[in-house]
């Protein structure tokens, strides 16, 4: 049941018409529609002329940032079950977990410092990283959005730090590790928790919250507004 509930919360993450479109190709120029439909967040255009292939390519860094997420945690000390489960709903962003106690069951600095990483990456442009990493035709700070969100990320994180510190008493460390994985636990939309953040002060729950309604970046698969339309607002 488990496995089930993380692997439909998978295959939903990236949309289950995106994965249509990959293994259907010939679906008529009503494709594109399709694909901008069910992508999260505004798609402007295709990452190549075929809608078929753009949608193998969004695919193949889902499945390969899948992947390599459950080595790493593997690594890391996980169990091979636990690490496909939480790497599947880390990428989707849907923060489902095999133990109640998510990843705080693990007390490892290892283990969510990984489950970070892979967090934020989830919460970024899919088509900028294609262009990033594969075709290396542009820089990840070139993208206006995604300058913007972890701008937000960084200023957020500031500021929860220093009111842990101030009204709670924690450590320095202690402070930056705590908040460093909520906010961009909260922000990506997947909500995994290594604290219980309803008890901490009502400024950071509100910084949490904003985070929350904005969501990640247009074609992720976090959740929210986006920080797309939120630029757009302003």
């Amino acid at each position: 049941l488990l496995f089930w509930r993380n692997l439909t919360q998978w295959a939903g993450g990236m949309g289950v018409l995106v994965m249509t479109l990959a293994l259907l190709p010939k679906l008529g120029a009503g494709s594109i529609f399709l694909l901008r439909a069910e992508s999260p967040g505004p798609i402007k255009t295709k990452l190549v002329p075929k809608i078929s292939q753009s949608a193998k390519i969004m695919y193949s860094i889902y499945i390969l940032l899948t992947a390599s997420e459950t080595v790493c945690l593997r690594i890391a000390g996980m169990p091979w079950y636990d690490s496909l489960l939480h790497a599947m709903s880390t990428v989707a962003t849907g923060g489902f977990s095999s133990r109640t106690a998510s990843l705080g069951a693990y007390n490892s600095t290892v283990v969510n410092m990984i489950v970070v990483v892979f967090m934020l990456l989830s919460s970024l442009n899919f088509a900028v990283l294609y262009f990033v990493v594969v075709k290396r035709t542009m820089k990840l700070w070139d993208n206006a959005e995604i300058k913007i969100y972890l701008r937000l990320l960084a200023a957020s994180i500031v500021l929860i730090t220093a009111d842990l510190m101030v009204s709670e008493g924690f450590d320095a460390m202690e402070s930056v590790g705590y908040a460093v994985f909520q906010v961009i636990s909260v922000s990506s939309t997947t909500a995994f928790v290594t604290s219980d953040f309803g008890q901490w002060p009502e400024f950071s729950q509100m910084i949490l919250l904003m985070l929350m309604a904005v969501g990640g970046c247009a074609a992720s698969t976090a959740g929210g507004i986006k920080v797309q339309r939120v630029a757009l607002l302003f």
